[in-house]
């Protein structure tokens, strides 16, 4: 049951009545859940609804308030540096936590669509926290994409439909999207930043480091690819595994007779670009806006090359000149694709420029055409397993569990048929299938689930008036969607249904 409190906007007394009366419904509040184990489920439901109804209004007025302390300047004369330390201290959270608390206060006060949809439940704190530390480094280019009306309204509505988790991998899609040389910096510095320390102590030998992000995935990929799946009997830590897996990779690299000094293997790695993206790249590159690496001049044609060369019709315009005093190789590359939605692994994270294009000069290539409703090609019931271009046909389009909110990776997914291949006679093709977690997948099965997939949502027209603006940000992220229901009809799980 709603109750509406009327708070005279006049005084800030009427208000800290109101605040002390709040304090002490909570309190009670608080003493009365600790009985909640002898609730009936519904009741817990509506008190923990009403709860985060509550949360999403005090965040929306403490940001007021903080927003209101930062222009008045009261929290000075205690000794302070700034609001954060008076804020951190005042709490006793630290400076840290209040920072990050200011941060979403700021992007709240400045954002009305946002508070707005978070006091209507549409979107939660953690999409909040996940714009806020968006602002806080944003560049001049992302802070006025940021400030326009019209890409905040976009990033609401993309809110609507991501939890917080996707919500993060999308917004920083939209960064890359425009402005790909910060992250083609950033990606610099991280590179810059590497080290590994392999110590021989008494008690052991001590491995320290630090990778890139994108080297770190790559490690990431290999360690659980040499650690495989624990047996049933395995008592072996998260930690301990790992630690077997990199002896192991090192053992291989010692003993396999194929890995001899210098020799180099392919990357198991997926990178998925869109066609605006890949022909505005293979224009960047056959243009020369970064230089080939050595050993290009004594090979034959790369796949890079015929990718270039399959794109010599594309219209195009070429890209804006770049100060090439001030900008290295790299970024001019990344400048060559503002606007355009940024390349991606399979899981949907970000890659900076300079590592796709790495990888284009050696690779194998699999182009996945498909619709405008992400539907490729099938290949009929002529194999059952979905394996080689087939998964990563499905995983390109799903980007990993489609049950919504599980948000495991793709590599960590299984393929399953829509139709059943045994009982439905259902194909394998990349419409037939959708990358599932071997739990919810076991869901399926175990409930007879049905499966309805839904398209992304079309972009948003281009504006008619022409004018220079951010790209849009529903263009930075094709979301598609599914729906499960039980043989009597009932949604068990709908990406479309908030929390469904």
């Amino acid at each position: 049951m709603h109750s509406n409190v009327a708070i005279a906007p006049s005084t800030g007394v009427a208000a800290a009545d109101e605040a002390a009366r709040l304090g002490a419904v909570a309190r009670a509040l608080a003493e009365l859940s600790r009985g909640a184990t002898s609730w009936e489920r519904p009741d817990r439901h509506a008190v923990l609804a009403r709860i985060d109804e509550a949360v999403a209004a005090l965040t929306a007025a403490k940001a007021h308030l903080l927003h209101a302390e930062q222009a008045a300047g009261t929290w000075q004369g205690h000794g302070d540096r700034d609001l954060a330390a008076w804020r951190g201290r005042s709490t006793r959270a630290g400076a840290g936590a209040a920072g990050a608390e200011l941060r979403g206060a700021l992007v709240l006060t400045s954002m009305p669509a946002l508070e707005d949809a978070l006091l209507a439940r549409e979107l939660s704190t953690t999409h909040v926290e996940v714009l806020s530390r968006v602002a806080a480094r944003a560049t001049p280019a992302v802070a006025a994409a940021l400030a326009e009306p019209a890409t905040q309204r976009e990033l609401v509505a993309l809110g609507r439909q991501l939890d917080g988790r996707e919500y993060a991998k999308a917004v920083d899609r939209f960064v890359a999207q425009t402005d790909p040389v910060s992250v083609e910096r950033e990606h610099a510095a991280q590179r810059e930043r590497r080290h590994l320390y392999v110590t021989d102590l008494p008690s052991g030998t001590r491995v320290q480091g630090m990778l890139d992000a994108r080297a770190g995935h790559r490690l990431r990929l290999a360690l659980e690819a040499a650690a495989g799946r624990p047996a049933q009997d395995d008592e072996r830590s998260t930690e301990q595994r790992r630690a077997d897996a990199l002896v192991a990779l090192a053992e291989h690299a010692l003993t396999a007779p194929e890995i001899v000094a210098g020799a180099a293997s392919r990357p198991h790695v997926s990178v998925v670009l869109r066609e605006q993206t890949f022909r505005a790249l293979t224009r960047a590159l056959r243009e020369g806006a970064t230089p080939r690496p050595a050993r290009d001049e004594r090979r034959a044609t790369t796949p890079a090359d015929e990718l270039a060369q399959a794109s010599r019709d594309d219209a195009t315009p070429a890209p804006a000149p770049v100060d090439r005093r001030t900008t290295t190789p790299a970024e001019e590359l990344a400048a060559a694709l503002v606007g355009v939605p940024a390349a991606t692994d399979e899981d949907g994270t970000t890659l900076p420029v300079s590592e796709v294009a790495r990888i284009l000069c050696d690779c194998a290539l699999t182009r996945v055409v498909v619709d405008a409703e992400s539907r490729p090609v099938d290949v009929g019931r002529t194999q059952r397993l979905y394996s080689g271009h087939l998964r990563r046909a499905v995983v390109a389009r799903d980007g990993g569990c489609g049950w919504s909110g599980c948000g495991s990776p793709a590599r960590w997914c299984e393929i399953h048929h829509i139709r059943w291949w045994d009982r439905d006679r259902g194909v394998t093709s990349v419409e037939n299938g959708i990358t599932l977690c071997s739990y919810h997948h076991h869901v399926v099965h175990e409930r007879d689930l049905s499966i309805v997939r839904h398209p992304p949502a079309p972009p948003p027209p281009q504006s008619s008036r022409g004018s220079a603006r951010a790209p849009s940000v529903t263009g930075s992220v094709a979301t598609v969607t599914y729906t499960f229901r039980t043989r009597g009809g009932e949604v068990v799980r709908s990406g479309r249904i908030p929390g469904g």
